[in-house]
C-alpha cells in the first residue's frame, strides 16, 4: 500500500495543506499498522499543521478526488488505495522512463 500512495503521491499535484494531511495519514498508518485511522475530532488534525477551520473543506476535497476515505460517523480515515481512481493531476514534467532509469540506478548502487 505504502509503495503505491508514496508514488502517485510524488507524482500529482496537491496544495501544500493536502500534502500535510495526506503526509499526517500515511505516518500514522504506517506507524500503526491499520489501514483504517481514528481521528477522533477535527482538532487532532492541528498536529499537522492545520486549523480547525480547515481542515474539514480540505478532508472533503480529499474525499471527492478520490484520494482518502472519510467514515464521518467513526471518524475514521484512509487511503484509497487504487491510487488510478484518484482524480489528481499528474505533474506534467513527470516522466516514467526516468523515475525507473533513477531507481534502477539506485537498487543497482551505479552512481
Amino acid at each position: 500500500m505504502a509503495k503505491k500512495v508514496t508514488k502517485r503521491f510524488s507524482i500529482s499535484h496537491f496544495s501544500k495543506r493536502q500534502g500535510k494531511i495526506m503526509g499526517y495519514l500515511l505516518n500514522l498508518t504506517l506507524n500503526s499498522q491499520r489501514y483504517n485511522i481514528h481521528i477522533p475530532t477535527l482538532k487532532d488534525w492541528e498536529n499537522c499543521g492545520i486549523s480547525q477551520s480547515k481542515i474539514k473543506q480540505e478532508l472533503e476535497q480529499l474525499v471527492e478526488m478520490k484520494v482518502i476515505f472519510w467514515d464521518k460517523d467513526k471518524m475514521e480515515f484512509s487511503f484509497n488505495v487504487n491510487t488510478d481512481e484518484w482524480q489528481a493531476k499528474l505533474l506534467e514534467c513527470f516522466s516514467e522512463d526516468r523515475c525507473q532509469r533513477i531507481l534502477k540506478m539506485n537498487k543497482s548502487s551505479e552512481h
